[in-house]
């Protein structure tokens, strides 16, 4: 999926820590919901295995796969930046 960067790899950086904590925070509201992987990739229109390296962080999503996710979830993220 063209939309899609594997970020783990030898030699490239880790994702950003605000995409770790959107994911976490997607990862708690569909765990809150008793959803499934696959009902939330569903949902989503994002391929299971996908899901799951995000979850993992094996995978940094593009923009366009977390705003699926979000939307998904009918969430509201905020982001709170530490000084």
């Amino acid at each position: 999926m063209a939309y899609l960067r594997k970020n783990r790899t030898p030699g490239v950086k880790k994702s950003e820590p605000v995409i770790d904590q959107i994911l976490s925070q997607v990862r708690a509201e569909r765990e809150k919901r008793g959803y499934t992987q696959q009902t939330l990739s569903e949902k989503a229109a994002i391929d299971l295995k996908t899901l799951q390296a995000f979850e993992r962080k094996a995978r940094t999503p593009s923009l366009a796969a977390l705003i699926r996710l979000i939307d998904a979830l009918d969430l509201q993220i905020k982001l709170i930046k530490k000084r």
